[in-house]
């Protein structure tokens, strides 16, 4: 699909030979477009049942569903950015540091709420997607970069649970993988690839090199998996009800031209 674009606005899209021009149409086709992007293909898909993984102990279990503490989650409001761009409602992480003193009881009931029904509110989920340039000459939809922009409650939530779920990260992901874990670092993978080269060329032995990138790799992992995923490793029916009411339960508008348009 190729695009005729000034900056970040999108003037047409040519779709099957034809350019499309109204407004209301190249709307319609961006939505289509990146809708088809992130759906759900219905297919086979492995279940890795037969493969051993690390789980998470009762114990774990225990500390990742435990009732949140007021301090628990000050800590968080305090550690975080108030420089980010604001969410839908027009605020950001400045505003609620400045006036956290006014806002913690009424916060710390939302996070109660959520805690015993595992539910959250549709309006804290309710996000738009902006169409970031990734390049100055724009070509074709795929040089867009969509980038989320959502409520800041919604953030301070998932920013919890995801202290907590670092606690366990290490135990259940595997040493070999050297990314997006505390204390491992991406670069590893690229030394230990060098090694092993320079291992295979010392001693004249053959060598076999696989790089796989994986584009859009979260937009490509059905939520069926991820929780039959997160079962497998021994994560609790709480947790894993918890992170299905953060990921499944969004309201998605892509902001074309500055209107946003309603997804699924």
């Amino acid at each position: 699909m190729k695009v005729r674009a000034s900056g970040s606005s999108i003037k047409a899209l040519k779709v099957n030979e034809n350019w499309v021009q109204s407004p209301i149409e190249v709307r319609r086709e961006v939505v289509e477009y990146f809708r088809r992007q992130v759906s759900a293909v219905s297919c086979s898909r492995p279940t890795l049942d037969g493969v051993l993984f690390e789980r998470v102990t009762e114990e774990d279990n225990g500390a990742l569903i435990e009732p949140f503490s007021g301090d628990e989650i000050e800590e968080v409001v305090l550690a975080s950015d108030g420089t980010k761009s604001p969410g839908p409602d027009g605020f950001n992480f400045a505003f609620i540091k400045a006036f956290w003193y006014l806002m913690k009881d009424e916060v710390r009931i939302l996070f109660d709420q959520f805690h015993a029904n595992e539910v959250i509110l549709k309006s804290l989920l309710a996000y738009f997607v902006a169409l970031i340039p990734k390049v100055s000459s724009l070509m074709s939809l795929k040089e867009f970069r969509p980038i989320s922009l959502l409520g800041s409650l919604y953030k301070l939530l998932a920013k919890v649970l995801a202290r907590r779920l670092a606690r366990v990260m290490d135990k259940i992901i595997s040493k070999s993988q050297s990314a997006f874990i505390k204390g491992r670092n991406l670069v590893d993978g690229v030394v230990v690839a060098n090694e092993l080269v320079d291992y295979a060329k010392k001693t004249n032995s053959y060598c076999l090199v696989l790089k796989v990138d994986f584009e859009k790799a979260y937009d490509s992992v059905g939520w069926g998996f991820l929780e039959h995923m997160m079962r497998i490793l021994g994560l609790g029916g709480k947790w894993v009800a918890l992170m299905k009411a953060c990921v499944c339960g969004g309201s998605m508008s892509i902001l074309v031209n500055g209107t946003p348009n309603k997804g699924d």
